[in-house]
């Protein structure tokens, strides 16, 4: 039988070993630090009898990254335990602490062939094997593979006027650096393209040298700071002048006159007078003379005859044709002076096409805490109905922000993180809104750095500038800072989380020892 002693040892053997088979099957993880590696903690072989031990682990371990490999070096362990180095074990994961065994090398330098650019981050470690076993784990470091960014996508040509307009959408992958220039290449036959014109970092371009009427093929690449991608789909474009419309002003020409008709005036006829006694001498008419007949003889009693004078004959006399008056010219009809209607300016275009866009609604759902090393997606949404329930189906750990927005047919959502987070974009920055539901653009965010950290978000809409102007604008509607906080100070939830097993271990000895000591107590007391 037990003394009591003997009891209390055992109450306190029992919870220790229970702590001990715990935390020797648990993985523990330390807190990441500045650079953003982890120390990972695996349990060690037994040392064998011959007094040989596991090598120390390999130190400063480093990766370099070029197109389409990683490259490892580090140094050889302070101790090789006794035994001479066999291999280095090379583990390989796509996430901080998820490595698995990858290859095996006799040198503390590697070359890993077997990435995609740009595509994501690799995390390594290495571990050194004796004869006596394989080593804890060097130092964890990340590296993401860098090569030449992708074809620019949905290269489009507009002809006008004496120009023609490209436009395109940024490659789906970078190649793992931000894309800094795309070269432009025309020609006037197709395949034949050369270099034109090298731009920024943007989405349009506008050539104006050219001729009307021919046809002129271009192509567009990307160039990042590893070098230019491959080129993209071949488009045609022939640029023409818009024919203005005349107005041919009528010329008013006078009617002809016609000739004036001359008026006749008639000579009035004189009336025939009877005369007693005749003339000696008969007036002379112009025409006729008439003779009187012998004078009556006294006494006869017969009166004298009258001799009609003859009428004279009517002949008209012509007057003077009337002088026309002249006819007024024509006036000419003057058009009432108009007021020039003032150009507007380039600010009132602007002011004016802003004015058509929608009021729609934004959604965006950046966490507020994140773990180095550790995927979260990060989401935005645009719609133009503001009844649109944008939380159905949202992926992602943060908390969803609304907001009102303006909203245009074309928009383009940029996340961006400088050098602290590595941003993976899973959908393209241009996309059209539709008039109904939701447009989704998506990102996967990996912190890279440990403290506060900016995301930077960005909205702006595509306005077409009509007139003399002619030209599309990227109007900025939304610039948000975003304040993450990495890796932040422990928490009682992520005390729970990390010290589980001692937690439970604890609680497991109260219940075993405090029966044991109250029983001892109380037989004490009896005694």
């Amino acid at each position: 039988m037990m003394n009591p002693y003997q009891k209390v040892g055992l109450s306190f053997l029992v919870p220790l070993l229970i702590i001990l088979f715990l935390s020797g099957n648990a993985t523990a993880f330390q807190g990441g630090n500045a650079t953003g590696t982890a120390t990972i903690t695996y349990p060690t072989d037994p040392t064998p009898a011959s007094g040989v031990i596991t090598p120390s682990a390999p130190q400063n371990l480093k990766a370099s990254t070029g197109d389409g490999y990683v490259t490892l070096d580090g140094s050889p362990p302070s101790d090789d335990g006794g035994s001479a180095i066999t291999e280095y074990k090379i583990y390989r994961g796509t996430s901080s602490g998820g490595e698995s065994y990858h290859d095996s090398v006799s040198t503390t330098s590697y070359n890993d062939t077997t990435v995609t650019n740009g595509q994501t981050y690799y995390y390594y470690y290495v571990a050194a094997v004796n004869v006596a076993g394989e080593s804890s784990p060097s130092n964890e470091v990340p590296a993401k593979t860098q090569g030449p960014p992708g074809s620019p996508q949905n290269v489009r040509a507009a002809a006008g006027d004496d120009y023609v307009n490209l436009e395109w959408i940024a490659p789906s992958d970078d190649g793992g650096s931000e894309i800094i220039n795309y070269n432009i290449y025309r020609d006037t036959t197709p395949g034949g393209e050369t270099l034109l014109k090298t731009v920024g970092n943007v989405l349009i371009y506008t050539d104006s040298d050219v001729t009307r009427n021919q046809k002129y093929y271009y192509q567009v690449s990307a160039v990042n700071s590893v070098g230019e991608g491959e080129k993209s789909n071949e488009i045609a474009a022939i640029p023409t002048r818009k024919t203005p419309m005349t107005t041919t002003t009528p010329t008013l020409t006078p009617s002809p006159t016609p000739p004036a008709t001359p008026m006749l005036t008639p000579t009035p006829t004189p009336t025939p007078t009877p005369s007693p006694t005749p003339p000696t001498t008969p007036p002379t008419t112009p025409h006729a003379t008439a003779t009187p007949t012998a004078p009556p003889t006294p006494g006869s009693g017969s009166e004298p005859e009258l001799t009609p004078t003859p009428q004279p004959t009517l002949t008209p006399t012509p007057t003077a044709p009337p002088t026309p008056e002249p006819e007024p010219e024509p006036t000419p009809t003057t058009a009432p002076p108009t007021t020039p209607t003032p150009t507007p300016s380039f600010q009132e275009l602007i002011e004016d096409e802003l004015r058509k866009l929608s009021s729609g609604r934004v959604l965006f759902n950046p966490p507020e805490e994140m773990k180095v090393g550790i995927e979260e997606r990060v989401v935005v949404r645009l719609t133009k109905d503001i009844t649109e329930n944008l939380t159905e189906g949202l992926k992602g750990p943060g908390a969803p922000q609304i907001e009102p927005i303006e909203v245009g047919t074309f928009m383009k959502v940029t996340l961006t993180g400088g050098d602290s987070f590595d941003i993976n974009a899973l959908s393209s920055e241009e996309q059209v809104v539709k008039p109904v539901g939701f447009t989704e653009w998506s990102w996967d965010v990996t912190p890279l750095k440990s403290g506060r950290q900016e995301l930077h978000l960005t909205v702006t809409v595509r306005i077409l500038i009509p007139g003399q102007y002619e030209q599309k604008i990227d109007w900025l509607v939304m610039d948000k800072q975003i304040s993450v906080e990495v890796n932040p100070p422990y928490t009682f939830k992520r005390f729970i989380e990390c010290y589980w097993q001692w937690i439970v271990a604890t609680i497991i000895s109260a219940i075993c020892v405090i029966p044991i000591i109250l029983k001892l107590g109380g037989r004490t007391r009896k005694k």
